[in-house]
């Protein structure tokens, strides 16, 4: 991912019928997220969930349909240590307690090493709240 002020939405070829809600990176070469909405659907854009965690590249959006919450989301290991980002993860998670929740993004943890101890702790974390990764 490279988004960043630089870059313009309208040069990433979004197709029409979607919207993009992106976080940018202030700096460097890589880094930031976005969702990628259909117009269809109705949403609030930019859910603000306030937190005392910083260096976190994520952006929330909430389905008025369904009152999901959904966060996109980007760990980059050198600008994220994994501890910072699950303490952002469980901010998050206590403040939306009982709302539905889905988190799509890419957290840089190895999932086929059950024995590591960055795996452990992402594991914990998520069955702390009843969740589990569904995509490996």
């Amino acid at each position: 991912t490279n988004l960043n002020p630089t870059i313009d939405t309208e040069t990433l070829n979004i197709p029409a019928n979607y919207s993009f809600v992106r976080k940018d990176r202030g700096t460097g070469s890589r880094g930031g997220c976005g969702l990628i909405v259909s117009k269809k659907v109705a949403y609030d854009e930019k859910v603000k969930i306030p937190t005392n965690v910083s260096n976190i590249e994520a952006t929330w959006i909430r389905i008025k349909s369904s009152n999901y919450y959904i966060c996109g989301f980007y760990r980059s290991t050198g600008f994220c240590k994994l501890d910072n980002f699950l303490d952002y993860f469980t901010e998050c998670m206590n403040k939306l307690k009982g709302k539905k929740v889905i988190w799509i993004g890419d957290i840089n943890v190895d999932q086929n090493k059950i024995n590591d101890l960055e795996y452990r702790k992402l594991d914990s974390t998520l069955k702390s709240f009843n969740m589990v990764q569904t995509i490996q």
